[in-house]
């Protein structure tokens, strides 16, 4: 009786130590966690305010001390990536800028970095605009006009600086920059309701309003939309629906690749002249090729 006994305490203890816990979350590597401070850091570049963007480098400097002091990650700190190209990235700038920021980025030319942009508090690198959100003296706000802050932003987000010199940072700010984008259009959406359409079709006259939150913020969806450009993931297998029947692979392949080329050329053109580099390529959508005269062969 005593044997049954202990075969089966053995077997209780046995069962015991056998049982599972509970599924815990499962942690995060503490590598992802700081390159996705950095991808978060690096999306609040984008602000067309001083105090946001100094913020970030200060995030970026103290993300690097941790990845360096840690070890923790092959990704190069983003700060090192874009502090090295500052020099060649502030070069495209020069001929945009007014005589005294020509001449103070002269001066130091071999010393420029991240710091030393995000410092600059002239009216040309906030769009003419206070901290406050009111126009500086002696600026205009203009939409449409050269932005050097976002030449300089989309020029470190090139493929061969920061797109491949920090891929998980590039990945982890994809999310973020998609939320940033889906938050602020309705801030910035061109279609309000309260207006009167149809006396503002009738009016001969342009309607002049002040420079408003709406106004300010396009600057900044701007940034965010570019930005997005850059850093969406790539599509892994891409499926072609729905192709006419008429439409031979072939043919559907150089019209594909006509086109593309064709776009991306036509969209560097745009991007440039908003004042931003541009080095993405995009997909031809079927619908457009659809568009396209049959060719005789």
């Amino acid at each position: 009786k005593d044997s049954n006994t202990n075969e089966h305490t053995k077997s209780v203890f046995r069962d015991l130590g056998n049982t599972k816990k509970p599924d815990s979350p499962k942690s995060e590597p503490l590598s992802s966690v700081l390159h996705l401070v950095e991808a978060y850091a690096l999306v609040m570049l984008c602000n067309i305010r001083l105090s946001p963007r100094r913020l970030s480098v200060h995030i970026l400097k103290d993300t690097k001390i941790l990845l360096k002091t840690l070890n923790c990650s092959e990704d190069q700190p983003v700060i090192d990536v874009i502090d090295r190209c500052c020099p060649q990235v502030l070069e495209k700038c020069l001929p945009h800028l007014p005589a005294t920021e020509k001449a103070a980025a002269q001066a130091v030319s071999s010393v420029i970095d991240l710091q030393w942009l995000a410092d600059r508090s002239a009216c040309i690198w906030t769009a003419g605009l206070h901290e406050d959100g009111n126009l500086k003296n002696g600026s205009s706000f203009n939409l449409n006009s050269i932005d050097p802050w976002s030449i300089c932003l989309f020029g470190f987000l090139e493929r061969d600086r920061i797109l491949s010199l920090c891929p998980t940072v590039v990945s982890h700010s994809w999310p973020v920059v998609f939320n940033r984008v889906n938050t602020l259009f309705p801030v910035i959406d061109p279609t309000p309701v309260n207006d009167n359409r149809a006396s503002l079709l009738r009016s001969s006259t342009t309607v002049r309003k002040p420079v408003n939150e709406r106004d300010m913020y396009i600057h900044l969806w701007k940034n965010y939309v570019t930005f997005a450009f850059r850093v969406v993931p790539p599509v892994p297998n891409p499926i072609v629906r729905c192709a006419s029947p008429d439409l031979s692979l072939s043919l559907l392949e150089n019209i594909v690749e006509t086109e593309t080329s064709e776009l991306s050329t036509s969209f560097e053109n745009l991007v440039h002249a908003q004042g931003l580099v541009s080095s993405g390529r995009f997909t031809l959508p079927l619908s457009a090729i659809r568009k396209q005269p049959k060719r005789t062969r």
